[in-house]
Parts: C-alpha cells; sequence; structure tokens
C-alpha cells in the first residue's frame, strides 16, 4: 500500500506550482490502465495509488492518456458483434462501445480466450463492478474510493473527492489501421519492441477506421453532438461536467508537414510508420462517402438520402464539368459498389453489407415456366476481367494523374476493365479499391434467378438475400424485381469480400525526391581595401553568401534602372559568416598577438586552425566590419571549437591587405565576420561603377529575383580597392637648400614576392601629395613624380617663422582612378 513514486510526483507537483503559480493548470498524464484501481491477488487486495495525486491541491484535474480497447471485430460475419453490428465502421457501434463490450462488460483472460471469444463477465463481489472497468470513467469519477486489504474493505476512504475535479483525456487515438478499434493503444512500428497490430487486423491502412473511431470517442463526451451519452459525461459539483470536450488532446498531430512527412524517406526514417500508424497528418481532411454524397445531393437541390450505410472514403472528388446530380453520383456507385434506391419516397444508399436481409428457401420459391424452382447461370472465364485498372488523382503525390492495377493470376481471362475516377485518394487506397472492384467482378459471376409470392414485398433492388443452394448458404444481391401476379427476382451473388485487403503499405507507396530548398541566404556585400588575387582588372566588390542547408549554387543579379536584372555573379559554395560574440579591441597593426582571443558564431560551415607560417602565407584570413562600415582584415591561427558552430579564435595578425590604420578602431560584439576565401565572388571590376550605390538579388536556383527567398543586397561603390596604399619609412634631414623628405612606396598589385628588384607601381603614373601642418592646419601642400622631395629653407620660415626640430607632415600616392591613396601621416624629426 506504499507507492514511493506517488509521492514522489506529489512534491513533483508542489515544485512546479511554486515555479508556474496558481495561473497555469497542472496535472499527470496517467495510463489509461493505471488511474483508476490497483488488484492484487485476485481482487483480495485493492488499491488506489493515484488518489493522493489527483486529490493534491497542487493538481487541476485527473490526466489519463485514454486507449482502452473499443470493439471485437474479426474477419467475416461468424462472430459475435457481426450478429449485432453492421461493420467495424459503424459509428453506432464505435459509440456504444465507448461504455460497453471489453473492459466494461467482459475481459478476455487470455489470448486463445480472445480467439475463441469466451468472454468472462467482469464482476465484484462488494458490488463495485466499476473498479475493475477501465472504460467506466463515470464511476469512478463519481464515486468515493475504498481500499480493500485480505478481501476486507478499509473503514476510510481515500484522499480522493467524488466528483471533485474534471477529468481530461491528455491523449486519445486510434492508429489508421485495420480493426485499429480493437487495441487503439497498439502501433506500427517494425524496429519498436512495443509495435505490434491490433487483433486479428491485417495491418494494412485503414483511414476510416481511425476517422470514425474519434468521432465516436469524442461524440460521446460532447453535449453538442448526437452520439453524446449522459451516463458517459454525468454532471458533477454544480453544472460542471466530468469532462470537457476542449480538454480532449488526440494524438497525433505532427509538427513535420504532410506530404513532405511521410514522403521524404531519406529526411525522416520514421515515414513507413505513417501509413498505419496515429498521425492525423493527410488524413483528417478526408472526405467520408456517408458526408460527400449528401454534400452532392445538397449541391443540386435534392433532398438528403434517407439512410446511408456507406465504409468508405476519400481525399476529394471532382465534379469537372456541368453534369446531372446522376452523373455526378454514378462513378462512386460504380467504384465503391454502391447501391441506390428508393424506398417510400426517400434515397437509400448502402455499400458493401455482408449480412442479408433475409433468408430464402428455395423450397417456397414459385416455381420457373419451365418448372424448375429456380435459374442459377455461371458467366464463362472469357467474359470476366483479368485485370482492372483504377485511374485516379494522388492526393499524396502533388495531385497528378495516377494508375493502379489489380490483376488476377491464371485462368482464361484475359479482359481488361478500367475505371477512370476523379476522386482524389492514396495509392494504397486505390490500389485496395481496384482489388475490391475484381474480386467483386469475379463473385457476381453467377446470377440467379426465381420467382416469390406476395409476403416478401418488403424486398427490394439493392437488397442482400441468403440462400440454400447444394446444403450451402450463399449471398445474392437483387438486382431486379419484376412484379406481376409473381415477383420475379434477378439476383447476382454477392460474397462479402474482406473488409481491408492484406497489403503491405511500405511497398504501395511512393518516395519523393527532396525538393530543392529555396531559404533566404545570408548575403553580404564587401569591399575589401586591397584586391585579391593578380592580373586583369581589379575586382571592386565581393559577394559572400551562407545558407543552411546549402540550396545549390546562388546567382547574383543587379539591378539594372528601368531594364530589369542581370546576371552578376555566381556562387557555388557558402561562405563562411559569422558574428564576433566579444568586443574586438584596438590592436598594433601587422604584430602576431599570441595571447589576444576573441569567440564567433558561423553561421554556416566549420573553421580550423592552421599554423603560424600558414596564416602569415595568407590561410585563415578574415573580415570583420566596423561601425564605420568599413572591413579590417586579419588573420586567425587558431580556430577552437567551444560550441556548437561556436569558436574561439587567437594568434591574430591585425591590419592586413591595406588595413592598418582599422587596427585602431574597436569593432563591438556582433559585429560580422566573413572569411577571405574562394567562396567569395566579385561583382564588378568596372570603374564606371565609382561612386554609385549599386543594388543586387540573391537567388536560389530556380527562384526568380521577386521571389521572397532571394535576398537584398545594396552597397557603395568607393573604389577602396583601387586606393595606393600608404607609404612607409618616411624620413627628414636638414640639407643646403631645405628639408630633404624620402619614403617608401608600396604596391597593391604582386608585391608579395621577396626576391623582386623592386615592387610593381601599380598606377598609370608614380605621383605623390606632401602635405605639411602646423597647429593641424595646411600650411603647404606640394605634388611630386617620385619618393622624395626638398621643403625649401625659404618656405619653412614662410611657414613658421623659424627652422623646425620636427615637421607635422602627411602623404599619400596619387591615382588617377581614385585620388588620392590611404596617407602616411608622422611627426618627423628633422636630422
Amino acid at each position: 500500500g506504499v507507492y514511493p513514486f506517488v509521492a514522489a510526483l506529489q512534491a513533483l507537483a508542489a515544485d512546479v506550482r511554486q515555479v508556474l503559480g496558481p495561473g497555469c493548470r497542472l496535472t499527470y498524464a496517467a495510463d489509461w490502465t493505471e488511474y483508476g484501481a490497483h488488484i492484487l491477488s485476485g481482487g483480495q487486495e485493492i488499491r488506489f495509488p493515484l488518489d493522493p495525486l489527483w486529490a493534491s491541491p497542487h493538481i487541476d484535474a485527473v490526466g489519463i492518456d485514454y486507449y482502452p480497447p473499443v470493439t471485437d471485430w474479426r474477419e467475416g460475419v461468424d462472430h459475435l458483434d457481426a450478429g449485432t453490428w453492421r461493420s467495424p465502421h459503424d459509428v453506432a457501434y464505435l459509440a456504444a462501445r465507448q461504455r460497453s463490450g471489453e473492459g466494461f462488460d467482459w475481459f478476455y483472460s487470455d489470448d486463445a480466450a480472445r480467439r475463441a471469444q469466451i468472454r468472462s463477465p467482469i464482476e465484484d463481489g462488494a458490488g463495485k463492478p466499476w473498479i475493475h472497468r477501465v472504460k467506466d470513467l463515470a464511476a469512478w469519477w463519481s464515486q468515493p474510493h475504498r481500499e480493500r486489504v485480505g478481501g476486507i474493505e478499509l473503514t476510510s476512504d481515500t484522499p480522493w473527492q467524488a466528483s471533485g475535479k474534471p477529468i481530461w483525456l491528455t491523449e486519445i487515438g486510434c492508429p489508421a489501421v485495420d480493426l485499429g478499434a480493437n487495441a487503439p493503444h497498439v502501433f506500427p512500428d517494425p524496429k519498436s519492441s512495443e509495435g505490434s497490430r491490433p487483433p486479428f487486423s491485417s495491418g494494412a491502412r485503414d483511414d476510416l477506421m481511425q476517422l470514425r473511431a474519434l468521432e465516436a470517442q469524442i461524440g460521446v463526451f460532447d453535449p453538442q453532438s448526437p452520439l453524446f451519452e449522459e451516463a458517459a459525461n454525468p454532471a458533477g459539483l454544480g453544472s460542471a461536467r466530468m469532462l470537457s470536450p476542449e480538454d480532449i488532446t488526440v494524438w497525433a498531430w505532427d509538427a513535420r508537414p504532410f506530404p513532405a512527412f511521410p514522403m521524404l524517406r531519406q529526411i525522416w526514417s520514421d515515414g513507413p510508420n505513417w501509413q498505419a500508424g496515429h498521425w492525423l497528418n493527410g488524413r483528417l481532411e478526408a472526405a467520408p462517402l456517408d458526408r460527400l454524397v449528401p454534400a452532392i445531393l445538397s449541391a443540386y437541390g435534392l433532398p438528403p438520402a434517407a439512410r446511408l450505410d456507406i465504409d468508405h472514403l476519400v481525399d476529394g472528388y471532382v465534379i469537372e464539368r456541368p453534369m446531372s446530380a446522376r452523373e455526378a453520383l454514378e462513378p462512386l456507385a460504380k467504384l465503391f459498389g454502391l447501391d441506390a434506391r428508393f424506398r417510400e419516397g426517400r434515397l437509400v444508399i448502402t455499400g458493401d453489407a455482408p449480412r442479408p436481409v433475409a433468408t430464402l428457401d428455395p423450397a417456397t420459391f414459385v416455381p420457373m415456366p419451365d418448372g424448375a424452382p429456380f435459374a442459377l447461370r455461371r458467366a464463362q472465364e472469357s467474359e470476366l476481367p483479368a485485370e482492372i485498372r483504377l485511374d485516379f488523382i494522388d492526393g499524396e503525390w502533388e495531385y497528378r494523374r495516377a494508375a493502379v492495377r489489380s490483376r488476377r493470376l491464371g485462368g482464361a481471362a484475359r479482359r481488361e476493365v478500367g475505371f477512370e475516377a476523379s476522386i482524389v485518394t492514396g495509392r494504397v487506397e486505390a490500389s485496395r479499391l481496384a482489388a475490391l472492384r475484381l474480386r467483386e467482378a469475379w463473385a457476381s459471376r453467377e446470377t440467379i434467378g426465381f420467382g416469390l409470392g406476395p409476403v416478401w414485398l418488403g424486398l427490394e433492388p439493392g437488397d442482400r438475400v441468403a440462400l440454400g443452394l447444394d446444403g450451402k448458404r450463399r449471398l445474392f444481391r437483387i438486382t431486379e424485381i419484376d412484379d406481376g401476379d409473381t415477383r420475379r427476382v434477378k439476383a447476382v451473388s454477392a460474397e462479402p469480400a474482406p473488409l481491408v485487403l492484406q497489403s503491405q503499405p511500405e511497398l504501395a507507396t511512393h518516395t519523393v525526391p527532396a525538393p530543392s530548398t529555396a531559404l533566404r541566404p545570408i548575403a553580404v556585400a564587401l569591399e575589401l581595401p586591397l584586391a585579391r588575387g593578380s592580373g586583369g582588372a581589379t575586382p571592386l566588390l565581393f559577394l559572400a553568401a551562407a545558407a543552411t542547408p546549402w540550396p545549390g549554387p546562388l546567382t547574383a543579379l543587379r539591378a539594372q534602372p528601368g531594364a530589369g536584372y542581370a546576371v552578376a555573379a555566381n556562387l557555388g559554395r557558402a561562405a563562411l559568416t559569422g558574428r564576433i560574440l566579444q568586443t574586438l579591441p584596438a590592436a598594433l597593426p601587422w604584430r602576431l598577438h599570441r595571447l589576444a582571443s576573441v569567440e564567433v558564431e558561423m553561421d554556416s560551415g566549420g573553421l580550423q586552425s592552421v599554423s603560424e607560417a600558414a596564416m602569415l602565407a595568407g590561410l585563415n584570413r578574415f573580415a570583420v566590419l566596423g561601425p564605420d562600415g568599413l572591413w579590417e582584415v586579419l588573420g586567425a591561427a587558431e580556430a577552437a571549437l567551444i560550441g556548437p558552430r561556436r569558436y574561439r579564435l587567437s594568434g591574430f595578425v591585425r591590419g592586413l591587405g591595406g588595413s592598418e590604420a582599422l587596427a585602431g578602431r574597436e569593432a563591438p560584439a556582433g559585429s560580422l565576420i566573413v572569411a577571405i576565401d574562394e567562396a567569395l565572388a566579385p561583382l564588378t571590376d568596372d570603374l564606371a561603377d565609382l561612386g554609385r550605390t549599386l543594388a543586387f538579388r540573391v537567388v536560389p536556383p530556380g527562384v526568380d529575383a521577386a521571389d521572397p527567398s532571394a535576398s537584398s543586397v545594396e552597397a557603395a561603390v568607393r573604389g577602396l580597392a583601387l586606393r595606393p596604399l600608404a607609404p612607409v619609412h618616411a624620413r627628414a634631414r636638414r640639407a643646403i637648400l631645405g628639408i630633404e623628405i624620402g619614403w617608401i612606396r608600396r604596391s597593391r598589385v604582386d608585391a608579395d614576392s621577396w626576391d623582386l628588384a623592386d615592387a610593381p607601381l601599380g598606377e598609370a603614373a608614380e605621383a605623390y601629395r606632401v602635405t605639411i601642418r602646423r597647429a593641424g592646419s595646411v600650411v603647404r601642400s606640394m605634388t611630386v613624380s617620385g619618393p622624395f622631395v626638398i621643403y625649401p629653407s625659404a618656405d619653412e620660415l614662410v611657414d613658421f617663422g623659424a627652422e623646425q626640430a620636427a615637421i607635422d607632415i602627411e602623404i599619400a600616392q596619387l591615382s588617377e582612378a581614385v585620388g588620392a591613396g590611404e596617407p602616411c601621416r608622422r611627426l618627423l624629426a628633422v636630422s
């Protein structure tokens, strides 16, 4: 009588309540076999383990994952339930068994008893059979609970207060499998030790089974439903009922979108389980024929049918042209084997009804004109179809027209019969329909004619009758009645086909290829201060793009004012983009900073460490965007993985690639970082673009510029890659004519080799602008054609009034394309 787990649940509920507060409703989802009594020693000991939890002030409702057995159907008509109910899909049958049958009135002691339908009644010696009924929620809920020990009932009740708290059905469901209501808790999964089939199930998919089972279970508890039963959901304290339909949760609605799941097997390996599993995706919107037919009648302004005993469904039905109601219904009647007739002025439509409405003795027939009691004819095999082809709309494969075939092996038949139906369904259901129609064609190969007296006036075309022929009970469907002095009846054999044919759902489906994923890529335009590569025109702008997963080659389209878009670049691989997670402090350029580090988070791809020599040779180069819109280039030898997509970069060299002036600024956390590698694509090298702001659209494969999955990029072309680099090693020396100033120029192209006699000029002509300042103001500017200039003593006296020991000087190389380059500004001591 001690249950430590329940005590722990009570403590956990108190902890959760403290965290979530009084406004959150809280429960524990108990299994349908554990929410109530724990029965031991053949009923001598009865406990209610969860009652202390249900009575806890921190628990708002009794939660139950509710999957008790509903039906007890099996193939054929020679079993107990078939004598009372029409079919396993009969919603009245499914609703009645919510409070009767297995788990309520009786149980099976073992599998042998189940096979033989030896039902043991559920009884209790103390007059409380509800204790043993897993389906008697109302009695359990509305009664006080008293435990028993040694067969003797205790004198006090458990903490449970009768009718005190509502019940939530935290899970209900039914697998979409043949006879799924026999065991709603069973799920098909060949990889699981718990995967199984309901008793007597073929394992074939049956969407109608799931739909009708849920309709019955929810309807019985819903006061607004015609299936509602007061005894199933009584009112408790006040006017509140035991269970509100809003507190019923159906398993399972998958977050993965249909039909991507289950069709994309290469992505989700549990796709085959969907065929006969509990999933509602792709099924809930299906149309049972007993709702589709009234909808068609209503659309034509016709009165509803008196009765619809139909157990089929489709995903949809297309009326593709103007037609009469008869023309709209006839394809459904032929395909699904429906009988339509008027009875007492009302339309009656029935489907495959295995139970006969009457049993006739041929000895009582009115003799035929030739004196025989009946005339039986059997069609030759050559008159029967060997194959039936069904054309349909495949709702699980982009609504394409598709066809399935069912063929009879062996025999002399050679005919092929085709059905062209505008139904929307899946390949499994279409295959089942084709097989049923082929079986029906062969089952009806026998026709019989006989006469009946006026006592049988109640029989009508479409009715099934049982006849005793040659010592066997045979079923026939009446097709025609000619009334006169004698009722002349014609009928065809109608042996019942199996409700769900044996099949292997995984073989009847198709796996579709994964579509190209049109994700909006991350796109960044980079204006690097130094051109990459050598030879040819200088790229003025680069593009980096990233996406996870990478959708394939991306295209950068450049907006042409008044002329649409033109291809500017193709990106064959994803760039490595991300953001720095800490402030990147200012630092001296061109030094190896081994102790400095910064953490980054990458959008896609991975980084790796390289040796210092490899980094200095050009690997592991990154561009960091500052708040001023300029990109500093740095190298990082170490890239240590510290978390998902997170790296710690260290072993820096800052201010590379002509960006030395930017090493002295801070880049705040969140700044963009891009790896400089072959994934960058040049966007323009046209000098006519200098000074313009260009607009681009980056599009995934098969997407146009206007698609929402395309990314927009704008960038101003300032010509940073054409700007000459700042001169270095400036020096000043006083001579006879004045101050001699010299420097060493740098080249932005092809200047990395140590063996060059002189660095290439990289400009059309060599020219420099030298500026001299006094107290920050420009006092003189000179333009020279070489890395040397003399600042005359006379000019020095005019500018300063005396000789200077140091001068504030700025030197910038000039370019014909962009003017002055990056300046070298120094306070030079005059030696």
